[in-house]
């Protein structure tokens, strides 16, 4: 059954999600300012597999141009950027962060960043998708925790791997849905957006009107602001928040037997 974690569950589930294991650091280091992560000679430790952390350091673009590309763990430096391309994978089995003013992009249809460990996104660090068919991937008792000042943004979908269970979405930045003609999917098993008094998670959908932003996870509380300037907020959930809701053009649907409630 889904359902909504406390704070003490959440700590639990980083803790077991990913294996504890030492990883090789492994620095991209390509000529100019981007490369491709099939090309050994871009790596200071070769193509990265299953043992290394592979690093993405300040000022440098990483492009994930094959279909099984696969790392122990990857972090993102200052304003580094991991980008997976259309039709391509990236597969991660540890926990990994991107701490940074760079970030993750999927860049086109049926990119997918697949995490088998918990994904945190500090600094002013970002997730950014490019088309709805773009997936994150969590697998079981695994999480992914936005920090303030961080933002998921544009069209993608963050779904449970096939078959994974106690997927968890900890959004304490802002999740935006501003692509148009696309749809920005959050469906998890479960979803928080405060874990202190002071420090929420708001929800927008912007600068379209055929932007979509749908909740797709069961029934659950919120804490943080909604937005709807433009486009569609698609409530697929019973959803309760204590935050304001600020709805300025667009519209808001909500499924049939659903109820979505504001302070």
């Amino acid at each position: 059954m889904k359902k909504l974690l406390t704070t003490a569950a959440i700590f639990a589930a980083v803790m077991i999600c990913a294996p504890a294991m030492a990883l090789n650091n492994n620095t991209f280091q390509p000529a100019g300012a981007t490369g491709n992560w099939n090309v050994a000679g871009n790596w200071s430790g070769g193509v990265p597999g299953a043992g290394d952390n592979a690093i993405i350091p300040d000022g440098k673009t990483c492009y994930v141009n094959v279909s099984d590309a696969r790392a122990g763990a990857f972090t993102v430096q200052g304003a580094g950027v991991l980008s997976v391309n259309s039709s391509c994978m990236l597969e991660i089995d540890n926990n990994s962060s991107v701490n940074a003013t760079g970030g993750v992009l999927l860049t086109g249809s049926g990119s997918t960043l697949r995490i088998s460990g918990n994904l945190t996104i500090s600094g002013n660090g970002s997730l950014e998708g490019q088309d709805n068919s773009a997936q994150v991937e969590l697998s079981s008792s695994c999480t992914l925790t936005l920090a303030s000042t961080t933002t998921i943004e544009g069209a993608l979908q963050l779904v449970p791997k096939s078959g994974a269970s106690n997927t968890t979405f900890l959004n304490l930045g802002t999740v935006r849905a501003d692509r148009s003609s696309n749809t920005l999917v959050v469906d998890v098993d479960a979803l928080d957006d405060a874990c202190t008094t002071d420090v929420d998670g708001d929800w927008e959908v912007a600068d379209y009107s055929t932007s979509k932003l749908s909740l797709r996870i069961s029934s659950t509380i919120l804490q943080g602001d909604f937005s709807v300037t433009n486009g569609t907020l698609d409530v697929q959930a019973d959803i309760m928040t204590s935050g304001d809701l600020s709805f300025t053009g667009g519209k808001i649907e909500v499924a049939a037997g659903m109820v979505f409630r504001t302070r």
